[in-house]
């Protein structure tokens, strides 16, 4: 009993787990030491215990420091990529740096070299300097003619708009009288009407009233007749369609001529745009050719030609108005004035001077004694030149330059006479359109204008009374012969101002107010 007593006090833990670790073949029967047995064996038991829980501490550092040595190997393996990585950019920086000082190197010797060339460049620069300010007085010069010419020129285009307002002012002086002679007449007429009005008047005043019905019968009738004659009056007004299908063809055609010369113009402003830079880059060659020129040259070109001028002066004269093509030429008229003062040994230069002078148009157009034709007259000239810069062969290449410079000069003034020509013709299609686009407005206002007065006379007459109306049937004969001559004279009036300034205009607006 004790045993029992003693095993049934220890825990029930080790109790049960003794238990059932004891093996079957031990029995109840051993029952020496017992409490010593179970004593040790629980001591066992937690020993083991413990050991297993140290064991299975040591399994899981053992893990962890395998899976950190894994780290730190890949750490390492990583190191050595970027040892290896830093020596190559080591390497290419060596490289780099030979070729840095290569480069340094060469910079220096380029360096050298540059200063040399700057040296040279600036001794070019202050002979090109001298040149240029020698070429600047020669500009100045050109540029003095070219302003007193342009000052002669405006002189003679002042003169010229004086002639033609004088000759305007002229036929506006004269449309005034016929306009003053016409106002008197009809001042007469209106007179008369108004004296006969007045003596209606009074037989009216003297003569009995006829019956009432009798009187708006015959109301009704003239104001029927005056309808239907108001009616066939603005019906005759208006433009019939063939008169207007002609128009409209007349129309398209100037719409076409007039993009033809617009092309035309542009073709002109490209053709002088190409002859401007062509003229630009024979200057700069011949610039070339002044600098590349040694001492000994200019000084053998300078014994050749001691009196030749380095300038070459050209007069443009005024183009005035011509009753076909808008341009008259005057008779004994130099274009060109002598390019320079030769001497008696270079008569061929002299004779192709002459021969380039011969070319002008109007010069052309005076020896061959036919009608005017600028563009026959263009290809004319232009083919002369072009034949005679084919023959020249000068001794001088700066006097070939300079001749050939002359004629496409020559060229360009042909070119621009020619386009000066087309837009003149081209603002004369543009007037007539406008013309055409004002009486076409002016037609058909007037009906409307009309239809209005006939509304106005038709109330006028039914809201009256009898004697007025009597009265006023008298005045609309008169006040229609006046309508129409006031239309009359509106279109003569429209039709005239578009060739009058506004001066004479305002002239004849005045003379007609008083």
């Amino acid at each position: 009993m004790s045993v029992v007593q003693e095993r049934s006090s220890l825990p029930l833990s080790y109790a049960s787990s003794f238990e059932d670790s004891r093996p079957h073949w031990l029995g109840d029967s051993c029952r020496c030491s017992s409490e010593d047995l179970y004593n040790t064996i629980a001591k066992l038991e937690q020993e083991a215990r413990l050991a297993a829980e140290i064991g299975q501490t040591l399994l899981e550092k053992h893990g962890a420091l395998k899976h950190e040595s894994a780290q730190l190997e890949k750490q390492l393996a990583v190191s050595h990529d970027k040892t290896r990585h830093l020596e190559r950019l080591l390497q290419e920086q060596d490289s780099a740096m030979e070729d840095l000082s290569e480069r340094h190197n060469r910079a220096n010797w380029e360096r050298h070299k540059a200063e040399q060339t700057l040296r040279e460049t600036e001794a070019d620069l202050e002979m090109a300097n001298a040149r240029n300010s020698q070429l600047m007085n020669d500009l100045k010069a050109k540029a003095s003619e070219l302003r007193s010419t342009r000052i002669a020129l405006h002189q003679a285009d002042t003169r010229e708009q004086n002639t033609r307002a004088k000759a305007e002012l002229i036929a506006a002086q004269r449309s005034e009288r016929a306009i003053e002679s016409k106002h008197k007449k009809l001042r007469a007429r209106y007179d008369m009407l108004h004296s006969a009005y007045e003596r209606l008047k009074l037989e009216q005043q003297e003569v009995p009233q006829v019956a009432e019905t009798d009187d708006l019968a015959w109301l009704r009738e003239s104001n029927e007749r005056l309808r239907s004659e108001m009616l066939r009056l603005s019906l005759s007004l208006e433009p019939s369609e063939k008169h207007q299908q002609q128009q409209q063809q007349h129309i398209r055609e100037l719409e076409s001529s007039n993009q033809e010369l617009t092309t035309e113009l542009v073709e002109c402003r490209e053709r002088l745009a190409d002859t401007q830079a062509q003229l630009d880059a024979m200057r700069l060659q011949m610039e070339k050719l002044l600098l590349v020129s040694s001492q000994q040259e200019q000084s053998i070109v300078l014994a050749q030609q001691p009196n030749k001028p380095a300038s070459l002066p050209v007069r443009a004269l005024p183009a005035l108005v011509h009753h076909h093509h808008h341009i008259l030429h005057h008779n004994n008229v130099k274009c060109l004035q002598d390019a320079a003062v030769q001497t008696q040994s270079d008569d061929t230069e002299k004779h192709v001077l002459e021969r380039l002078r011969s070319t002008d148009m109007r010069t052309l157009n005076r020896s061959l004694n036919r009608a005017f034709d600028i563009k026959e007259m263009n290809e004319t000239s232009n083919g002369m030149i072009q034949s005679i810069l084919s023959e020249m062969r000068p001794k001088d290449g700066i006097s070939r330059d300079m001749l050939t410079e002359i004629g496409q000069l020559r060229m360009t003034i042909n070119d621009l006479q020619l386009a000066y020509v087309n837009k003149v013709q081209e603002q004369e299609e543009k007037m007539i359109k406008q013309q055409q686009c004002n009486d076409e407005e002016i037609k058909e206002s007037t009906p409307t204008a009309i239809g209005r007065f006939m509304d106005i006379v038709s109330s006028t007459l039914d809201s009256h009374s009898l004697e007025e109306n009597s009265k006023f049937a008298s005045v609309v004969p008169s006040a229609l012969g006046r309508l129409q001559s006031w239309t009359t004279e509106q279109v003569m009036k429209t039709r005239h101002s578009m060739l009058r300034p506004p001066s004479v205009d305002h002239t004849l607006s005045n003379a007609s107010q008083n």
